[in-house]
């Protein structure tokens, strides 16, 4: 038996019995598959004589379980869909036409908001300012530092010259 024969992914690799006049969905092309199954759709001779390979039913059965679960997972994504479809129609009926009352309400509110952002911001900037001048302070600070050290260390060095060559006139 050739499993890459049949098209059908759901009878793919089985063997289905045939009888009566039902052959809906059954590959009738085949003579040899014909030859495997004997009686027709009534019980003429034992059930293991109806069928040809005793494991098509198991790989039918694996197949019918595939399906199963892929059937199982779309019923899972529908199910959440619905439920959150459900959540949208629900969220939907609430909404209320505004009366003119709400609407200064609300409006009201946003302009709360737009206010307290608005003092956060000038907060915001008022504390950068006092930032960014305490570093500039710092900088100068630092900066004044480094000129006093470079002074006193060109007079360190201008003394030690002068000490040196008044050392070395006391030795000539």
């Amino acid at each position: 038996m050739d499993l890459e024969d049949d098209d059908n992914d759901n009878t793919k690799g089985c063997n289905i019995i045939k009888g009566g006049n039902d052959t809906k969905g059954v590959d009738e092309s085949n003579d040899d598959d014909d030859k495997k199954f004997e009686g027709s759709s009534s019980n003429t001779g034992s059930s293991d004589e109806q069928i040809a390979d005793p494991f098509s039913i198991l790989e039918l059965r694996d197949s019918v379980d595939k399906f199963n679960s892929i059937v199982g997972t779309v019923n899972a994504k529908v199910g959440s869909l619905v439920s959150k479809i459900d959540l949208v129609i629900k969220s939907l009926s609430k909404i209320k036409v505004v009366v003119p009352y709400e609407l200064d309400r609300a409006n009201q509110l946003d302009q709360l908001i737009s206010l307290r952002l608005k003092h956060t911001l000038e907060e915001d900037e008022q504390r950068d300012k006092v930032n960014i001048n305490h570093h500039i302070s710092t900088t100068s600070t630092m900066l004044n530092i480094n000129d006093v050290l470079i002074f006193a260390t060109n007079e360190l060095i201008k003394y030690t010259h002068i000490h040196h060559e008044k050392q070395i006139q006391r030795l000539e």
